[in-house]
């Protein structure tokens, strides 16, 4: 676990306390039916965390701003009233190898899971006559990754002759992304006036299917040929439990 405390000193943000979490647990397990058959068995849970506020200057909001509300007396120097950054994780993966002959086979079924969501809000004053009104800009975003991998590999080896293996892998994933902005003038706590809405869901899916094909002939002592065929992009965490 990590629990840091400091403060943002740029051009942008000149005084901002900021705080990062981390914690993050795993337990895996592994089960020998024999020294050539093995089970392993992997799960983990993290989440981190981002909180910081402050002072913050900003022309290219307060342009946005101008622009969006048609409003020119709208200042670059405000406030960074909250920004909330956390990503949450979860997965899964399961392996099994095992030797039948001269055959190595492996195996293996993995899930992952990533959730992030963050929020802005930033205050920024706007001159109406003699008085000063905030202009409040908040920003939202939610987005939650799964993905599903799974693999097989046979390696057939005989001594002092060739090997060969094969490899297939696949994977699925979808992400979605929630994605909503609002701005307008506090004028008092009743709520904002002359809002301004944006609020956009994308979904994405994605599925592929790799195979790998390797062939070895030792023809000398010391000295070997290979060759490999691939259209190949490993599971990320496929090699991670042994």
């Amino acid at each position: 676990d990590a629990d840091i405390r400091g403060t943002v000193r740029t051009p942008n943000l000149p005084n901002d306390p900021i705080r990062l979490t981390d914690k993050r647990i795993d337990l895996g397990v592994n089960f020998k039916f024999a020294p050539d058959n093995q089970v392993w068995l992997k799960a983990g849970s993290g989440r981190q965390r981002a909180l910081m506020s402050g002072e913050l200057v900003s022309e290219g909001t307060a342009a946005e701003l101008r622009n969006l509300h048609q409003s020119p007396s709208i200042l670059a120097t405000g406030l960074l009233e909250s920004l909330n950054s956390a990503i949450k994780t979860k997965d899964i993966q399961f392996r099994h190898a095992f030797t039948t002959d001269v055959t190595l086979w492996t195996w293996g079924l993995e899930h992952s899971r990533l959730d992030r969501a963050g929020s802005l809000v930033e205050a920024f004053p706007g001159l109406s006559g003699n008085r000063v009104i905030p202009v409040v800009f908040a920003a939202a975003q939610e987005s939650t990754a799964k993905t599903t991998d799974a693999y097989v590999s046979a390696k057939y080896q005989r001594a002092g002759a060739f090997g060969v293996q094969v490899d297939l892998a696949s994977q699925r994933s979808k992400t979605t992304i929630i994605d909503q902005r609002v701005s307008g003038f506090a004028f008092d706590s009743s709520g904002l006036v002359d809002q301004r809405f944006f609020d956009a869901t994308t979904v994405f899916n994605y599925t592929e299917l790799n195979p790998r094909f390797g062939l070895q002939w030792q023809f000398a002592p010391l000295q070997s040929l290979r060759l490999v065929a691939q259209r190949w992009r490993r599971p990320g965490s496929a090699g991670s439990l042994s």
